[in-house]
């Protein structure tokens, strides 16, 4: 695969923030992706509509995201008590930069080269 190939560049930096110790799976990746990428917040329902999910999967999401360090807060929703909004946190903007600089191959980021075992997978063998 070319290293400058998008799914190298992705297996980079996952394996980057791997290294320095995050644990956030795909779906987790989404909604956190999702989140920072409007200006204004989310509600639990709006989020699982724009990710095509129900709202339990929204929920457990962000209850992971919640932990330690905290990549995204829960708000009040001063338009709606019954409704909460999905908040930005420093962490989670850091988090953010971080993985972009680890994806751009940024040299402060201290992406250690993959070994051989690393290397990503070629899904050219899987195509028919």
């Amino acid at each position: 695969m070319p290293k400058n190939s998008p799914i190298t560049i992705f297996t980079n930096g996952t394996y980057h923030l791997v290294r320095k110790g995050y644990d956030i799976n795909i779906r987790n990746m989404a909604v956190l992706l999702a989140v920072y990428s409007r200006e204004e917040p989310y509600t639990v329902r709006a989020l699982a509509e724009f990710l095509e999910v129900n709202k339990p999967t929204v929920t457990r999401s962000l209850d992971a995201l919640e932990k330690s360090p905290t990549l995204i807060e829960r708000l009040d929703d001063p338009t709606d008590r019954r409704s909460v909004l999905i908040g930005k946190t420093a962490a989670g903007q850091d988090f953010l930069y971080k993985f972009q600089e680890a994806l751009k191959g940024n040299s402060d980021i201290d992406v250690i080269p993959l070994n051989e075992e690393e290397q990503p997978i070629d899904f050219a063998d899987f195509s028919d």
